[in-house]
C-alpha cells in the first residue's frame, strides 16, 4: 500500500488556520527546515560554521555534536559541503525535528515559564543554543534575535509541546501558524 501523506506536515492537523492573523507575539512553525547532526571532537565542530554557507545556522549542542538547521538549503548540498571534513560523522535529522521558532516582545516571559535557563540577553546571547527543557519536552533551544528563540523539537513531541506553547501563551496573545515564507 503506497502512502499517500508522505510529505505531510506532523502539525498538519494541529494547526487548523490556513492564515492565521499573525500577531505581535507569534510561534511560527517551519513547513520543512533541513537538519543535519554533525558529531565530531570539538575542534573539528568549530570548523564547520565556515563551510556551511548562506542562509544555514549551525547550533553547538554538547562537546561532540552539533546541528546544522536550514529552510533554504537542500539536505544534499549541506551534508556534500561537511563531508570533506576528516572525522565528521553525518547524520541527516530533517524528518526526526521540527522547527518552530517564538518572537515578540514577551516571549522571554513565555519561555520563563517553562525552560530552566536565564534567557536574559547577558546571559544568552543571540547565536547562542543549548540543550535544555521546554515544559517536559526535551529540545534544542537558540536565541536568533534580542526578541526570538528557535525550538528545534523531536518530531514526536511536537505537538504535545505546541500545545503547552498555546496554553503558557495565552496570555501574552501569542498566535500561532505556520511560517509562511516556507509554506
Amino acid at each position: 500500500m503506497l502512502h499517500t501523506e508522505l510529505n505531510r506536515h506532523p502539525l498538519e492537523d494541529v494547526i487548523t488556520e490556513e492564515n492565521p492573523v499573525r500577531g505581535t507575539n507569534h510561534v511560527s512553525i517551519a513547513r520543512r527546515a533541513i537538519v543535519v547532526a554533525a558529531l565530531a571532537d570539538g575542534a573539528t565542530l568549530a570548523l564547520l560554521p565556515a563551510l556551511l554557507g548562506e542562509g544555514v545556522r549551525f547550533y553547538r549542542c554538547g562537546p561532540a555534536i552539533a546541528f546544522a538547521v536550514s529552510q533554504s538549503q537542500r539536505v544534499e548540498d549541506i551534508i556534500e559541503r561537511l563531508s570533506a571534513v576528516p572525522g565528521l560523522d553525518l547524520v541527516d535529522q530533517t524528518d526526526a525535528h521540527v522547527l518552530i521558532t517564538l518572537s515578540g516582545p514577551d516571549v522571554r516571559r513565555l519561555l520563563a515559564k517553562a525552560v530552566p535557563l536565564d534567557l536574559h540577553g547577558q546571559a544568552f546571547s543571540i547565536g547562542q543554543s543549548a540543550g535544555t527543557l521546554c515544559g517536559q519536552v526535551a529540545v534544542q533551544l537558540s536565541r536568533t534575535a534580542l526578541d526570538a528563540f528557535e525550538l528545534l523539537v523531536p518530531t514526536s513531541y511536537a505537538g504535545f509541546l505546541l500545545e503547552e506553547i498555546r496554553q503558557m501563551g495565552r496570555e501574552f496573545a501569542f498566535t500561532i501558524g505556520f511560517d509562511q515564507a516556507t509554506a
